[in-house]
């Protein structure tokens, strides 16, 4: 086997370990009854520093407790936002110390000076388009912090986009129940389609608000 080989199959056997130990910890929670506490510091967790959407844990959790299913999102929601507010502090407060440190050990100086201008004339759109999609939302959120855009709206940015994405998460579940998993692995064509009328939305949106 070569080097190379080895190597793969190393970070697989790693990914798979983690897998499995999320896996674990979130049947533990589930069956905590701190439960939304748990998915409101995941939730946290996910916009500071975790690799791993919080959707991979809630989603079995709100099968498993169906009528907890939008205190879940809504303790997501509230743990995103606290999580960026906690950023936009870091950018407005501590940007030469800790924020430099967390910019450079991410390699990210570039993009965070690209989100820090574009805070001066699409600011709260910069923020929507961070919550919903994979864009790095605390580089963002340190990025609003540093150029001063107003805190408030900053929250409600990422209270509506991360909203949108759990309470999505969640009427999926209630309406199609644990069959959810079969949509949720419909062909990517299908979700480019989507994701193509959600952004034509939300251009509209913009456009209208100008």
């Amino acid at each position: 086997m070569s080097p190379r080989s080895k190597h793969q199959g190393l970070a697989k056997h790693q990914g798979l370990a983690k897998h499995q130990r999320l896996v674990r910890w979130t049947r533990r929670l589930s069956r905590s009854r701190h439960a939304s506490w748990g998915i409101a510091l995941a939730a946290m967790l996910d916009t500071i520093i975790l690799p791993v959407a919080v959707e991979v844990v809630m989603l079995p959790m709100m099968l498993a407790h169906r009528r907890r299913t939008w205190l879940f999102a809504a303790a997501a929601t509230a743990g995103a936002v606290a999580g960026a507010v906690l950023c936009y502090l870091v950018g407005m407060l501590l940007l030469e110390s800790v924020g430099r440190y967390l910019i450079d050990a991410a390699g990210a100086a570039a993009e965070f000076e690209t989100f820090r201008a574009a805070f001066d004339s699409h600011g709260f759109w910069v923020l929507i388009v961070a919550g919903l999609t994979p864009l790095p939302l605390s580089l963002v959120a340190l990025a609003a912090g540093a150029a001063g855009y107003p805190v408030l709206l900053a929250a409600a940015a990422v209270g509506l986009s991360r909203g949108l994405r759990y309470f999505g998460l969640g009427l999926l579940v209630t309406a199609f129940g644990p069959s959810v998993l079969a949509v949720l692995k419909r062909p990517p064509k299908a979700w480019l389609v989507a994701a193509a009328a959600m952004a034509a939305l939300g251009v509209a949106v913009y456009a209208m608000a100008r």
